[in-house]
């Protein structure tokens, strides 16, 4: 069985104008992003989508992850853009990363919540190989743990009514 933490990638963009909408099911059909910024990490959202840079699309390609399709979108630079950006370096292509996963069968899927959530084995593969600064985990309590827990202190409970 798989274990997931919730990941809540950097946000520095909006939909663009150009995004198109499926009308019956809401689903995007095309994807434009205007960036206010771009802080270098290689993992984004703008809900309700992920994008990541070219290199974090080649690394994922290599690897036997599953849950998520790579797709083309428009990238524009955003009213604010040239205020906020501060690297000193060329802005990489970015890609829609389609989140299409199913929990406890793949490395990546949307909650009920509408989270990301990813494996373990996933979020150790791009923090130790990708840029990821702005990137938090939200660490799930782990339920067997928990369990042990609750268990001992019952246990103990007991004892003091003895």
């Amino acid at each position: 069985m798989k274990s997931y933490n919730e990941i809540l990638p950097e946000v520095i963009a909006g939909l663009g104008l150009n995004t198109k909408y499926d009308q019956g099911s809401k689903l995007i059909k095309k994807l434009h992003i205007e960036l206010e910024d771009w802080l270098g990490d290689d993992l984004m959202k703008c809900y309700p989508v992920y994008f990541v840079t070219e290199n974090l699309k080649n690394g994922l390609e290599n690897q036997k992850f599953k849950g998520f399709q790579f797709d083309e979108m428009e990238v524009t630079e955003g009213e604010y853009f040239e205020d906020n950006f501060q690297l000193n370096i060329a802005l990489p292509k970015f890609y829609w990363m389609k989140i299409v996963g199913k929990e406890n069968e793949d490395d990546l899927y949307i909650s009920p919540n509408k989270s990301l959530m990813a494996d373990i084995s996933f979020i150790n593969y791009v923090k130790q190989n990708f840029r990821t600064e702005f990137l938090y985990e939200n660490l799930k309590e782990d339920k067997v743990r928990e369990e042990l827990l609750e268990k001992l202190l019952a246990s103990a409970k007991n004892r003091d009514q003895i």
